[in-house]
């Protein structure tokens, strides 16, 4: 739904919610003129016929009110949708491919330059709902990084033997929110050092993206290594299918 359709859904339904309030209040104000008016019937008669309603009245404004709190509530509550865009130095867009070759012991690792592995991240939330607490997590599958020691916006939250990285994530906290229909750009992810953990195994990163109320949405990009100008560790550049610019 665009922004113009929006804001005529919600000048519409002000409209009714006035339009239902003045019908309320303009009829229990004829009711109670109506009373006053009738011959022949007491004061305690008319005051009970009032207050009867009154009670009415106040009764059918309670449930516009119940229906605009629920309306409201809806709108707060509503899961975002949420996609990702990853761009390595030296790579396309959502398709990372990294210059490597082997070390010593005989594992494959990224070579030069060494900011080929450093990433922007860019998440687009297409829906009308903000994404309240987003959380971004980046899992390397049968890799393994050695960041630097500082990394600005993110956490290493699981490593593997030897002390390398495996995961890290990024937490917008309680106070951060992606908007309906905006990007957000989140902290450069420098990976540092990529070593190809297990070559029988094809390399990839995957990407999960949380928000508050239970969003959860998770997006795998295979990963390949270049070395000596071949392809290895991955599927080959040539035979993958185009990916979108949003994941």
């Amino acid at each position: 739904m665009s922004d113009g359709a929006v804001r005529v859904r919600r000048r519409f339904l002000l409209l009714v919610y006035a339009a239902v309030l003045i019908i309320i209040i303009s009829a229990t104000i004829t009711a109670v003129c109506i009373v006053f008016s009738r011959h022949g019937v007491t004061s305690t008669d008319r005051i009970a016929a009032v207050g009867v309603v009154v009670a009415g009245s106040t009764l059918l404004l309670a449930f516009v009110a119940a229906l605009i709190a629920l309306q409201a509530y809806a709108a707060a509550t509503g899961l975002p949708s949420l996609k990702i865009q990853l761009q390595f130095n030296y790579s396309d867009r959502n398709i990372p491919i990294f210059r490597a070759s082997y070390a010593v012991d005989g594992s494959l690792e990224t070579s030069t330059p060494v900011s080929q592995t450093v990433a922007s991240l860019l998440v687009s939330n297409s829906s009308g709902y903000s994404a309240r607490n987003p959380a971004v997590v980046v899992s390397l599958k049968a890799m393994s990084c050695v960041p630097p020691e500082s990394l600005t916006g993110w956490s290493v939250i699981a490593s593997a033997e030897g002390g390398s990285v495996i995961t890290l994530q990024w937490d917008g906290g309680g106070s951060y929110s992606i908007h309906g229909r905006s990007v957000r750009r989140l902290p450069a992810l420098n990976l540092g050092l990529i070593r190809l953990a297990d070559q029988c195994s094809e390399p990839s990163i995957c990407i999960e993206m949380l928000a508050e109320g239970g969003y959860r949405r998770e997006v795998h990009l295979p990963v390949t290594f270049i070395v000596d100008g071949q392809a290895t560790g991955a599927a080959e550049v040539a035979k993958r299918e185009p990916l979108s610019d949003w994941l």
